[in-house]
C-alpha cells in the first residue's frame, strides 16, 4: 500500500533513548582544556553524549540549557543538528528550531522547521516535517510522538500525522502525484491508519478513500484488503476486492472478497462472492482452492465457478503422491454470461483431473486416477471415475550368481511384464434430435501380460523371443449381433443377481525378432571434412497368433482399445534404418595425430541424412498380404533441426480394378511440417547526442514464428485431398528515444491471406509515472486500452478501454483507481 513507506518515521521511535539524557545532573567539562576541538565529552556513565555549538547559555532562573548557532548533539548512531537546542530542565523538554535536522545511520534523513520532545510524558511533535530516502518523501505539517503504556501491555509508540503526505516522485521542486491525509495514526513497524486519503496528480485531487488500514511489517499478515473501484460502460459501477485477508501461520492462507459489478442493465448479475484458501509446505503439500459464486435472483452460490490445485508429496521419497487440479462450474454458459475479463470468457473447458500414484517396491506400481471433461460450447461431458492402472515387471527367476564374471544361465534372462487396466467412463451429451439430455455408461478392464528373453546369436544379432497374452473384459454388450439394422444397440450387461457378468475375449500370439547394426566408412580426410559413416539398423520380426471365434456380443470400451476378433497371423515384420553421418574438423589445423587430443573438441559429429522404413506380410491372410510400407525421411538442413517428411506407399491400388494385385508402391499418404523461429537484434542510431559528442545507439529486435504442416490423402485413382494450416507470427520491438518503447506483434495466416491478429503497445517512462497503450485492430477482443500507474506502485493507476469481443457487443471506457500492496504469500 502506497504508506508503507512511513517506515521511515520509525527512526523517531529509536530516537527515544537519544532524547532522554539528563544535562542537570552532569557535571560539565572545562570548555578551555580543548580550545580547537570545539567538543564537550561527557564520561559520566556507560553511554556518551557529544554536544556542540558556537554559543551555549545556561540560565539557573528558568533551568535552560541552550546550545546556540550550528548546535549538534550526538547520542550513540543518532544526531541532532539544528540553529538552536534549547533543554528546559524543569519541564523536561527539547526543542530545537532553526532548520532542524534528525539523523540516524539506519534510518532515513528527517528535517523540519521546529522540534519538540518531552522527556517525562514521552509525547513530542514535530512541525511541518519532511523525510525523503530512495526517491520515496514524506511531508508532515504536524507530527506527534506518544507513547501509551496500559495495565495489560507493554509501552508502545504511536506517532499522529496532522496533513501529511506521500510520493515516490523523485522530483524535488515539483511532485507529479502525492497520497494525502488529514489524519494518520502510525504504529511503527505495525500499520498505519489514515482518514481519508485523496490521490492528487499535481495539485488536482482525483481519487479518495474514506478510510485505509495498512500494514507496515513485511510479509504475509491479515487484515482488510483494499478495494479497487471504477466504472465503464459496459460494467457500470464496480468496487472490487471487498473483503478480509487471513493469514494463520506460514502454511496457510485465505481469503474472502466480493466484486460488485452494476452491469450495463444494473442488474448486478455479474457480481460475484469469492473465497480462496491457500497453502504450502515445501517439498510436501501445495495448492489452493478458489470458489466464486454469482448473484442469481438475490442469492449467491447458485452459479458456482470452482477451480483448484493440488500437489501432495505423501512420503518424502515420493513414492505415494496425490496430485490433481481442474475446475467446476454450475451451468454451461457461466462463464460467458458472467464472465468480466477476456481470459475468464474464452476459458470454454471445465476439466478436473485428480491421480493417486503408489510405487510398490522396486518394480510395481499403481495409479487411480478420476477425470472430467466438461466442453462448455457443446455441452459434452466425459468423465472416468475411477481409472486404475496397475504395472509391474521385472526378471521371471531371481539370479543366484556368486560372481561378477559368471555367465548366467539363460532362465535369469527371462523377463515379464504384467498390466492392468480398468476404466469406469460415462458419456453425456445433448441429443437436438430427442430434446434432452443422453448418457452412455462404459465399464471395461484390460489385462496385458507378457514375457521375453533378450540374448544374442553369434555375438551378431539380439534376438528377443516373446509371448503376450490380452484378456479383455467389458460390461456391455450388442443386444442384436446378428441382425445388422441393430448391431450398433447395445445394453449393460452387468448384474450378478441375473448370472450376467458382461462379455470377456482372451487372445494370445507369440513373436521373435531380430536385429543388427551394419556400419560403413568413407575416410577421405579433405581439408576440415574427415569422414561419413553409414548405419544400416535392419530388423526382422516374426508373429504368430492363432484364430480364435469372436465373441459377436462384445461392446469394446472406447478409451481401452479393445476387440474381440484374433484372426490367424502369421507375419514377418521388417524394418530398416538408414542414417548418414558426417565428420568434420572445427579447425583445419587441429592436431589429430595427438594421443593427448580430445576428440570432442576438435571435431563434431553431424545427422545429415535419415530414414526408417517398414513393413509386413501375413502368410496366413486370404488376401492382402502386404501391409502399407511406412517411411520417414529426415534431412538435416541446418544445426539443430532436421526437417522430415512421413510417408504411406500401399502395393495394392484400391482405385484400379484388381485391387488384390500386387503392383510397384503406390503413394497413399504424405505429410511433412516446419516450424522455427527467426531472430534479429541490432542497434540504430536514434538521432541523439550522447554526453561525449557521438550520437546514442537504441537496440532493436525482431522476430518470426514461422509454422507450416500439410498432409495429403490419396481419395481417387489419380485425386488427393490435401489439408494444411499455415501461419505466421511477427514480433519486434523498438527503442526509439530514451523513454519510448515500441512493440508490434501480429499473426498471419497464409490460409486467409490476411492478418488474424495485431497487437501495437505503445509505453513511455513518465518520471515517477509510466504510460502503456494497447491497441488491437483485430483478434478475439479488438479495441484499445490505456493505463497510466505509478511505476513504484504499479496498483495505483488510471485505466481507459474500449474494447469488443466475440461475446458482447457493447464497448466500454473506464476509469478505475486501486491501492493494494497487501503481500499474500509464496
Amino acid at each position: 500500500m502506497p504508506f508503507l513507506i512511513i517506515l521511515i518515521l520509525c527512526g523517531l521511535a529509536y530516537s527515544q533513548e537519544f532524547f532522554r539524557f539528563e544535562l542537570g545532573e552532569r557535571e560539565q567539562a572545562d570548555t578551555t582544556q580543548n580550545e580547537n576541538a570545539g567538543w564537550l565529552v561527557e564520561d559520566g556513565s556507560s553511554d556518551t553524549l557529544e554536544y556542540h555549538a558556537v554559543d551555549l547559555e545556561y540560565s539557573v532562573l528558568s533551568k535552560t540549557f541552550n546550545l546556540n548557532s550550528k548546535a549538534q548533539l550526538k547520542y550513540k548512531t543518532a544526531t541532532l543538528n539544528g540553529d538552536t537546542i534549547i533543554y528546559n530542565q524543569k519541564n523536561k523538554t527539547i526543542e530545537v528550531v532553526g532548520n532542524p535536522i534528525f539523523r540516524e545511520t539506519s534510518q532515513p534523513t528527517l528535517a523540519s522547521h521546529r522540534m519538540k520532545y518531552n522527556l517525562s510524558k514521552k509525547v513530542g511533535e514535530i512541525i511541518y516535517g519532511t523525510s525523503y530516502m530512495d526517491n520515496q518523501q514524506f511531508n508532515g505539517t504536524l507530527i506527534k510522538a506518544v507513547t501509551i503504556q496500559s495495565e495489560d501491555t507493554l509501552k508502545e509508540q504511536r506517532f499522529l500525522i496532522e496533513r501529511g503526505d506521500f510520493s515516490t516522485c523523485s522530483n524535488p521542486e515539483h511532485q507529479h502525484y502525492a497520497f494525502y491525509s488529514r489524519r494518520m495514526v502510525v504504529k511503527p513497524k505495525e500499520s498505519v491508519t489514515a482518514r481519508p486519503v485523496v490521490l492528487n496528480m499535481g495539485e488536482v485531487p482525483v481519487a479518495i478513500l474514506p478510510l485505509m488500514v495498512s500494514p507496515m511489517k513485511g510479509g504475509r499478515r491479515s487484515g482488510l484488503l483494499v478495494p479497487k473501484f471504477g466504472g465503464d460502460q459496459s460494467q457500470g459501477f464496480f468496487m472490487n476486492n471487498v473483503g478480509y485477508y487471513l493469514a494463520p501461520n506460514d502454511y496457510l492462507d485465505a481469503q474472502v472478497y466480493a466484486n460488485v459489478v452494476e452491469g450495463s442493465s444494473a442488474d448486478f448479475t455479474k457480481s460475484n462472492l469469492n473465497g480462496e484458501f491457500r497453502y504450502n509446505e515445501r517439498y510436501t503439500l501445495d495448492g489452493f482452492v478458489n470458489a466464486a459464486g454469482y448473484f442469481n435472483n438475490g442469492t449467491f452460490w447458485r452459479d458456482y465457478d470452482i477451480r483448484f490445485k493440488h500437489s501432495q508429496n505423501i512420503t518424502p521419497d515420493r513414492s505415494k503422491t496425490l496430485n490433481g487440479e481442474g475446475s467446476f462450474v454450475s451451468r454451461q454458459n457461466l462463464r460467458q454470461q458472467n464472465g468480466i475479463d477476456e481470459t475468464t470468457i474464452l476459458d470454454q473447458q471445465a476439466n478436473a483431473e485428480m491421480t493417486y500414484y503408489q510405487k510398490i517396491g522396486d518394480n510395481k506400481n499403481v495409479t487411480i486416477k478420476t477425470r472430467q471433461e466438461y466442453n462448455l460450447s457443446t455441452g459434452l461431458v466425459r468423465r472416468q471415475l475411477p481409472d486404475i492402472q496397475f504395472r509391474m515387471s521385472g526378471p521371471l527367476f531371481e539370479s543366484d550368481m556368486s560372481g561378477e564374471n559368471i555367465e548366467p544361465p539363460f532362465w535369469e534372462k527371462i523377463n515379464y511384464s504384467y498390466s492392468n487396466h480398468f476404466n469406469n467412463h460415462s458419456v453425456k451429451a445433448y441429443d437436438s434430435l430427442k430434446g434432452k439430455d443422453t448418457a452412455a455408461y462404459y465399464t471395461g478392464l484390460s489385462d496385458n501380460l507378457t514375457f521375453n528373453y533378450t540374448g544374442t546369436l553369434f555375438n551378431v544379432f539380439n534376438i528377443t523371443p516373446s509371448l503376450n497374452i490380452m484378456n479383455n473384459w467389458t460390461a456391455r454388450e450388442y443386444i442384436s449381433p446378428d441382425d445388422s439394422i441393430n448391431n450398433k444397440r447395445s445394453r449393460f450387461a452387468f448384474d450378478p443377481s441375473k448370472s450376467e457378468y458382461g462379455q470377456y475375449y482372451l487372445k494370445y500370439n507369440t513373436s521373435l525378432q531380430a536385429a543388427t547394426k551394419l556400419y560403413g566408412f568413407w575416410l577421405p580426410e579433405w581439408g576440415k571434412f574427415t569422414g561419413v559413416r553409414h548405419t544400416l539398423s535392419p530388423t526382422v520380426g516374426f508373429t504368430y497368433a492363432p484364430e480364435r471365434d469372436p465373441n459377436e456380443k462384445f461392446f469394446p470400451h472406447p478409451l481401452l482399445g479393445q476387440s474381440a476378433v484374433q484372426n490367424k497371423q502369421q507375419t514377418v515384420n521388417l524394418r530398416l534404418g538408414n542414417d548418414f553421418d558426417i565428420k568434420y574438423l572445427l579447425a583445419a589445423s587441429a592436431d589429430t595425430a595427438s594421443e593427448k587430443t580430445d576428440q570432442d573438441d576438435i571435431s563434431k559429429n553431424l545427422r545429415l541424412l535419415t530414414s526408417n522404413h517398414s513393413t509386413s506380410y501375413n502368410f496366413a491372410a486370404d488376401s492382402f498380404h502386404w501391409s502399407p510400407i511406412t517411411s520417414t525421411f529426415g534431412l538435416q538442413v541446418w544445426e539443430n533441426y532436421i526437417f522430415s517428411v512421413n510417408t504411406t506407399h500401399n502395393v495394392y491400388h484400391y482405385y484400379e480394378d484388381d485391387s488384390k494385385k500386387v503392383r510397384y508402391p503406390q503413394l497413399t499418404d504424405w505429410n511433412y511440417g516446419l516450424s522455427y523461429r527467426f531472430d534479429w537484434s541490432g542497434d540504430f542510431n536514434a538521432g541523439l547526442p550522447s554526453r561525449n559528442g557521438n550520437y546514442e545507439y537504441k537496440s532493436w529486435n525482431a522476430g518470426i514464428d514461422y509454422n507450416f504442416t500439410f498432409s495429403s490423402t490419396r481419395v481417387g485413382k489419380n485425386t488427393f485431398k490435401d489439408t494444411y494450416r499455415h501461419y505466421a507470427m511477427l514480433s519486434a520491438s523498438i527503442n526509439p528515444s530514451r523513454k519510448w518503447n515500441l512493440h508490434y506483434s501480429s499473426q498471419y495466416s497464409f490460409e486467409e491471406g490476411q492478418f488474424t491478429t495485431h497487437t501495437m503497445q505503445f509505453s513511455r517512462d513518465l518520471h515517477c509515472w509510466r504510460m502503456d497503450f494497447t491497441w488491437r485492430p483485430a483478434g478475439a477482443a479488438p479495441g484499445w486500452s490505456f493505463n497510466i500507474y505509478i511505476t513504484d506502485l504499479p496498483d495505483v493507476r488510471l485505466s481507459a478501454s474500449n474494447t469488443k469481443d466475440s461475446y458482447s457487443s457493447s464497448y466500454n471506457s473506464s476509469y478505475s483507481s486501486s491501492y493494494d500492496n497487501y503481500d499474500y504469500g509464496d
